[in-house]
């Protein structure tokens, strides 16, 4: 069975209404910050972010953009188990004892 609760993306925006959108012409992607994780989901939100500038009329520029675009990724992490596991027990009274099997604890992290 695959989970893909890890797959989902939400993307949260925010602006200020009463600003003058219609003056933007230029626009330029900041750079990420070097403590950012580096991944493909990286390289397609830039490539996307551009398309869609572009597509709308907008111009990309390093100098003296009239806005900046800045997004960020959140890496995720879920730890899964697997393997064998076996155990068994057994109580009488006050007393009692049981055993356990180990599995394996793998620690995965998506976003970066």
């Amino acid at each position: 069975m695959a989970f893909l609760a890890a797959c989902t993306k939400s993307v949260y925006t925010d602006y200020n209404q009463h600003f003058a959108y219609n003056e933007i012409k230029t626009f330029e992607i900041a750079p990420t910050p070097s403590s950012s994780p580096i991944s493909l989901d990286d390289n397609r939100i830039k490539l996307a972010l551009v398309r869609e500038m572009t597509a709308k009329g907008f111009v990309e520029t390093s100098h003296s953009p009239n806005v900046l675009l800045r997004y960020r990724i959140d890496p995720r992490s879920e730890s899964v188990a697997y393997g064998p596991s076996f155990s068994f027990g057994y109580g009488f009274r006050n007393f009692g004892f049981g055993y356990d099997t180990h599995f394996v604890l793998k620690r995965n992290t998506m976003g970066s």
